[in-house]
């Protein structure tokens, strides 16, 4: 690969063939691999309070932290820590942002001053940026590792090693405790072998819970370059359709009735776990259903998201995720709201790198309440789930159709699509952009119609 050309990772699962005298001291690694990244998580820490940065460890570091791992083994280690603690940053950066355009009684040049300190990454050494910091860290703790079931090798922990047996390749990994080498045989896909790119030196190691090893390879590829031409698709996601386009279509109706079934199925073994005193964590039938439910998800997602930017796409505007539905139980609304938003994060990400299509987000805030006609926002106009009636213009449509328009044209009438702010700043700023539309003030509306006085017309459209 040339140098400073931005690169997509892609993980590949190659098949092993190794018994457990060589997979147990793999396993044994865990704990040792975990202990180890919480501690040099602490040092990492402690400096990004101090407002050094992401460094790495120094000498000194290494002995004052009594590692019982090798230099090589610790630099691999400290890789892995720090991949998490930059993808931190990037998200406090963008939560410190949003915090910031929520404080109104601030001067702009402090606001100024703030931004620039929030891109050096220097919080803590301000009073002012730590007391933002002390919300911001309530939604986005530092990285805790305590359930990492995957180790991220290097290539002198884990050499990669063409083979001239039957097998394919060969791994040979030195193990911590006790310290030995460990070669492990492997064979190649040809999914693995079709796909485009170099091999990292870099093997992801990963055991499962019912104590299974599974071992990945990454391959690197250029970014795909961005689409120059092309339409402007908004979305709204929920679960009765996973995606409704602002054209009004509704994709993935089929999958809610599937989820339907596995609810079902989610409720009675939750039942009996329960009633035999059997803890959720401890069920393997459990844990093979919460995957059900989770590939269900992210199958639907994959094959919606394909063949939609199989058209003439430049650019999907988006939300925050929200999978949430009043037609199944709560634990499974849990499940899929972690699942559903971790499955279209992936994919569009995915689809940004491999496909070149932009993908811009929007404040979610209000879009299912504010009209796409007239941009008057109540929570009066959607009075059910599926249904939308503006009580301002009269506009009726489907709910979720109505969302997607409304994330399209926030895109669109601001700027920044509001996405860094509060949530009643979006309400003030919708409701200003439509006092300059109507020349009325959207609250006097709200507070007519909640007294029983109806303002909807049609002459408005």
């Amino acid at each position: 690969m040339k140098y400073g050309v931005p690169l997509k990772n892609r993980t590949y699962v190659l098949a092993h063939h190794a018994n457990d005298s060589k997979l147990d001291p793999i396993r044994d690694m865990l704990p040792v691999w975990k202990s180890c990244m919480a501690a040099i998580q602490y040092i990492q820490v402690q400096k990004i309070k101090s407002g050094e940065g992401i460094n790495w460890l120094t000498a000194e570091d290494v002995k004052r932290l009594h590692l019982p791992l090798s230099a090589r083994q610790i630099k691999s280690v400290t890789n892995q820590v720090n991949a998490a603690l930059k993808a931190w940053r990037t998200k406090t950066k963008k939560l410190f942002r949003k915090e910031l355009f929520a404080l109104k009684k601030l001067s702009e040049s402090e606001r100024d001053r703030l931004h620039d300190l929030n891109n050096t990454g220097k919080w803590f050494t301000d009073p002012h940026a730590a007391h933002i910091m002390d919300t911001v860290l309530k939604t986005n703790p530092f990285p805790v590792f305590r359930n990492v079931r995957t180790m991220v090798l290097d290539d002198t922990v884990c050499q990669d090693e063409q083979s001239s047996t039957s097998f394919d390749r060969w791994l040979r990994v030195s193990t911590p405790t006790p310290r030995k080498v460990v070669y492990i045989p492997l064979s190649e896909s040809d999914y693995f072998t079709s796909r485009d790119g170099e091999e990292a030196s870099v093997t992801q190691v990963r055991i499962n819970e019912d104590n299974s090893v599974r071992f990945s390879r990454v391959k690197q590829s250029p970014l795909a370059e961005k689409r120059a031409e092309g339409r402007v698709i908004s979305l709204d996601w929920g679960l009765v359709s996973l995606f409704t386009t602002d054209d009004g279509r509704r994709l993935g109706v089929q999958s809610y009735e599937r989820l339907k079934r596995l609810d079902a199925q989610l409720l009675a073994l939750v039942k009996e776990l329960q009633k035999n005193k059997i803890p959720f964590t401890k069920s393997k039938r459990y844990r093979n259903l919460n995957t059900r439910i989770s590939d269900s998800v992210a199958n639907e997602v994959n094959r919606i998201l394909n063949k939609l930017v199989e058209e003439d796409v430049a650019e999907l505007v988006v939300e925050s995720l929200d999978f949430r539905s009043g037609g199944l139980s709560r634990k499974l609304n849990r499940i899929l709201s972690r699942a559903g938003r971790g499955a279209v994060r992936k994919k569009l990400a995915a689809l940004s790198e491999d496909t070149g299509v932009l993908i811009t987000e929007v404040n979610p805030a209000y879009t299912s309440r504010e009209c796409s006609g007239c941009g008057f926002a109540s929570e009066l106009n959607r009075r059910t789930q599926k249904k939308f009636r503006c009580v301002f213009c009269g506009k009726t449509c489907n709910a979720d159709h109505n969302a997607a328009e409304t994330i399209g044209r926030r895109r669109s009438v601001f700027d920044d699509g509001l996405l860094w702010r509060s949530k009643e700043a979006v309400l003030a700023a919708v409701d200003q952009r439509f006092r300059q539309r109507w020349g009325l003030e959207a609250d006097s509306v709200r507070q007519r119609h909640q007294r029983g006085h109806s303002t909807a017309t049609t002459d408005l459209l």
